[in-house]
């Protein structure tokens, strides 16, 4: 039977290893883009898009939704932020309407109007848009979404690392905070997420940034040892709708001697996978989920055949985390093999643990 490689990779610190049918990657996307993008492997690529939201192929998008691209380098802003950058359903995107985030290497696009309700947008990123160095993306860049009839829901906190209750915490730990909505990371501030010692409410200082739909939160010096921290999530904080978090979400863990030095490991892949997990799907879109023994850092997972795919990160009270990622296509029949190196909160990378699992059809 012909074996198949999902081709995986993160962004940051995470990494997830992959494959298609083809040599070479094209995007990424922990929570989406999905159209066309084919770049041969070559020592100084071009940039990629791998990530936007919304997600390819979704539905039910509030009306009121921004429309993000994340990018896999830095971009050139004055060929981002351009009147030939973006189209949405073959109309071009004034410049009035594009932002961009360097920190993040996401672009953003605010619609001159709400979107209409119960209506398929196809977004396409022109291979004008370039690198800090001059060099364009080799192809342009589509995905499709349809919105629903409101402007959405209010997000909601999902999870969060370090967990309710945790102790021996690493000082050296980023903030973990996974939403049911992609979030407007220009919304997080001092007003929105605080972290302060629990026994004065001194105030930690640091930085936010984004990966999919999961914030985070990197202090900019190392917690004090042994010392209790209430993290605060406020209605401050927004998703890309402009919709308020349903409410405020405190919680509190306790740091331990020291910084962590131990890496993340794999305790389980799929429902019953363990150690070198082979297994038999009769699902063509079966989701892909492997699970930690501690918080890790989020990552986008990359593509499968071409199309990025979402991925969600439930970092659980038990202290593990669970990634799954779900096709949104079906998938040929035949054997697929994948492998995943990530890193914790403290940055401290795992070994590449690979696995496999066929196909066949239902």
């Amino acid at each position: 039977m012909m074996k198949r490689l999902f081709k995986l990779w993160g962004v940051c610190t995470a990494i997830m290893l992959c494959g298609v049918l083809v040599a070479g990657c094209g995007g990424g996307g922990g929570g989406g883009g999905g159209g066309s993008s084919d770049s041969p492997t070559v020592s100084d690529p071009a940039p990629t898009v791998v990530y936007t939201t919304p997600v390819n192929n979704a539905t039910d998008v509030g009306t009121a939704s921004k429309i993000t691209v994340t990018f896999s380098e830095a971009m050139n802003a004055a060929s981002v932020v351009a009147d030939n950058s973006f189209q949405i359903n073959g109309a071009n995107v004034s410049l009035s309407g594009i932002s961009y985030d360097s920190t993040n290497k996401i672009a953003t696009i605010t619609p001159p109007a709400a979107l209409g309700a119960g209506q398929t947008y196809t977004v396409r990123v022109n291979a004008v848009v370039q690198d800090t160095s001059g060099k364009a993306m080799q192809s342009a860049y589509t995905w499709t979404f349809t919105t629903g009839a409101t402007v959405g829901v209010a997000p909601q906190l999902a999870s969060k690392a370090p967990v309710a209750g945790a102790i021996n915490v690493g000082t050296n730990t980023a903030i973990a905070m996974s939403f049911t909505k992609p979030m407007d990371i220009n919304t997080f501030n001092s007003s929105a997420f605080t972290l302060q010692k629990t026994s004065d409410a001194s105030t930690v200082a640091g930085t936010f940034s984004i990966i999919g739909q999961v914030v985070i939160f990197t202090p900019s010096a190392p917690l004090t040892a042994s010392t209790q921290y209430t993290a605060t999530v406020t209605t401050q904080a927004k998703d890309t709708s402009g919709i308020a978090l349903a409410a405020p979400a405190p919680w509190s863990f306790t740091t331990g001697s020291g910084a962590d030095a131990t890496p993340p490991e794999v305790v389980k892949v799929g429902d019953v996978w363990q150690v070198s997990p082979t297994g038999t799907v009769a699902d063509l879109r079966p989701p892909m989920s492997i699970a930690f023994n501690e918080p890790v850092y989020p990552f986008l997972f990359g593509t499968i055949d071409g199309k990025p795919v979402e991925v969600t990160f439930d970092y659980s009270p038990a202290g593990t985390t669970t990634v799954t990622m779900t096709p949104t296509a079906d998938r040929a029949p035949g054997t697929y093999t994948t492998g995943v190196a990530v890193s914790d909160l403290a940055h401290n990378k795992s070994y590449t643990y690979t696995w496999s699992f066929t196909i066949v059809a239902p």
